[in-house]
């Protein structure tokens, strides 16, 4: 008798716990859902909002009207953050505004926050690169005499991590070349500067860091500097330019552009000091 009574009072339990988890879960999950939609909408209306005064405020030339703007961008961007803290992309704005409003310390932690694990890892390939390079360039502006061995962290990372050509890795390439001639690694500057004229030929910053650099590296001058890396068609456009002389080494297709051959050419050679003076006389003059 008593075992009976039992059974029944568990199967009783049972029967209540299925009827509460039929009635009682789906209402939960379904309202967390609901919730968690809800907030994401809110969100997106927030950092849609952000990036729209953003862009008003870099297009403002009037700066008091720029920096309202900007601090406008920051109150969307605090509400988006109160909904969803774990999310880089309110701390990435962020730091925009921040930069706009001349807090480069404050934007600079901002950015901190937005690589910082577990954020990092909601950030596409190309959010994170770009971010790695605008981190690096707001380090070597806070104090590049400190920081330039963080910021060339980030740069190589940005170029590792990139697969992709743009003018975010061009950047990247460029700085890099900054932070090397700020260590004194001219070599290094070259390569990077050089690697930055590969993705983008008509690169500024590129051209002015190599004519930054010195024409070579070694005491004893050279007397007779090597192009390599120029297309065939190049050659006598290459002599025409330079005043000096130049030997000239086949190392291209012979159906490459010639402009694009001399924006590759590289100064080397394995008895002779590395001289530009060429590469950079041809670069202002084409």
């Amino acid at each position: 008798m008593a075992t009976d009574i039992i059974i029944q009072t568990a199967i009783l339990l049972l029967t209540l716990a299925i009827v509460f988890a039929i009635q009682y879960v789906p209402k939960q999950t379904l309202t967390k859902h609901r919730t968690d939609h809800r907030a994401t909408t809110q969100t997106q209306r927030h950092l849609s909002r952000a990036t729209q005064l953003l862009c008003r405020a870099k297009s403002n030339p009037q700066k008091d009207q720029s920096q309202t703007l900007a601090k406008t961008a920051i109150t969307e961007i605090e509400k988006a953050l109160s909904l969803f803290p774990k999310d880089p992309t309110p701390h990435i704005l962020k730091s925009l505004a921040l930069d706009l409003l001349g807090h480069k310390g404050s934007a600079l932690r901002s950015l901190d926050l937005a690589l910082a694990f577990p954020r990092v890892k909601s950030l596409s390939e190309k959010e994170r690169v770009e971010a790695l390079v605008r981190r690096a360039e707001l380090k070597l502006a806070v104090n590049k005499r400190r920081r330039v061995d963080s910021a060339v962290s980030d740069l190589e990372e940005a170029v590792k991590v990139s697969d992709k050509e743009g003018e975010t890795k061009t950047k990247a390439f460029c700085l890099l070349g900054v932070c090397y001639e700020l260590k004194g690694m001219r070599e290094e500057s070259r390569k990077a500067f050089v690697e930055a004229l590969k993705l983008e030929p008509a690169s500024t910053l590129a051209r002015q860091g190599l004519e930054r650099l010195p024409w070579y590296t070694s005491t004893q001058k050279p007397s007779r500097p090597i192009i390599c890396e120029v297309g065939a068609k190049s050659f006598s456009q290459v002599r025409s330019l330079s005043s000096r002389p130049v030997d000239l080494v086949a190392t291209g297709n012979k159906g490459e552009n010639p402009d694009d051959a001399l924006m590759l050419a590289c100064a080397k050679s394995a008895d002779e000091p590395l001289c530009f003076f060429c590469i950079v006389t041809a670069l202002l003059q084409w």
